[in-house]
């Protein structure tokens, strides 16, 4: 796949709420960096810290967040 089809297709799952698919397309020490000064901000590094992060969000917007 090339890059611009690997975006498409994440950003393609991540709306239709489907997670494992869009995390298919991360490497597993992905980095994430979050900007902004918040509880969330900072750099994420793999896919467990990443998932966490966004079930933590998903938490804090009581499941209002939408990428």
């Amino acid at each position: 796949m090339t890059a611009i089809e690997i975006v498409t297709a994440y950003s393609i799952a991540l709306s239709k709420g489907d997670i494992p698919t869009a995390f298919s397309h991360f490497s597993p020490d992905a980095k994430w960096h979050q900007p902004g000064k918040h509880q969330f901000a900072g750099t994420k590094t793999g896919l467990e810290a990443i998932g966490k992060m966004l079930g933590d969000m998903m938490g804090a917007t009581q499941g209002s967040l939408v990428i």
